[in-house]
């Protein structure tokens, strides 16, 4: 993003409402930590909420470097795989928001229970990446839970696979799914239609 396209994107979605920005861990690839600050002290200036994955998340320290050096939260994670790599990240102090993703990455829901309760101990946050049921419940059910990523219409493809997907949060966000178990009931139909689908 550049400074003009973050500028608009605050101006459409107004003040009252979050900005989160993904670098996609471009400040390895692009520039180095050094230019990667130097961007976000500018950026700074729209009020975003958090810079997610400046730089890759083994990279402790050009973490705690951009940590050190901007105002505004840093959130990785949704790539970690272990409960040490996530406290790694917190005891360098190179992070605000974890992103653990209790689907793909980080070992199930008990893991990622694990790794909300020891970033607590910290008084840290932890939002989940992407927006699944499974997700939903692990955010609800930890004091520290933030936030669930929801990306329409990405996710909206991604929930044909269920009976009763989770649809465009309103403006008081989603709610828990109460049906028994994770509240998940596949859509065998849809599934029959389309083996090869993700």
């Amino acid at each position: 993003m550049t400074w003009s396209g973050a500028r608009l994107v605050r101006q459409v979605i107004g003040p009252e409402n979050k900005l989160m920005m993904d670098f996609s861990k471009s400040g390895t690839y692009l520039g180095g930590v050094s230019e990667t600050i130097e961007f976000m002290r500018v950026l700074e200036e729209v009020d975003p909420f958090w810079f997610e994955d400046p730089v890759v998340m083994d990279d402790v320290a050009g973490m705690k470097r951009i940590a050190r050096a901007v105002d505004t939260a840093l959130a990785t994670g949704e790539m970690e795989q272990t409960l040490w790599g996530f406290r790694d990240l917190i005891l360098a102090e190179a992070v605000d928001i974890l992103l653990p993703d209790a689907t793909y990455m980080c070992g199930g829901i008990t893991e990622w229970r694990k790794i909300a309760n020891f970033a607590d101990a910290f008084r840290l946050s932890v939002a989940a990446h992407i927006g699944d049921v499974a997700h939903i419940h692990c955010v609800a059910a930890v004091p520290n839970g933030l936030i669930v990523e929801i990306f329409t219409p990405h996710d909206e493809g991604y929930a044909a696979h269920e009976l009763n997907p989770i649809r465009r949060p309103n403006k008081h966000g989603v709610a828990v799914p109460q049906r028994p178990g994770l509240s998940l009931e596949l859509n065998e139909d849809y599934i029959g239609r389309h083996p090869d689908d993700e």
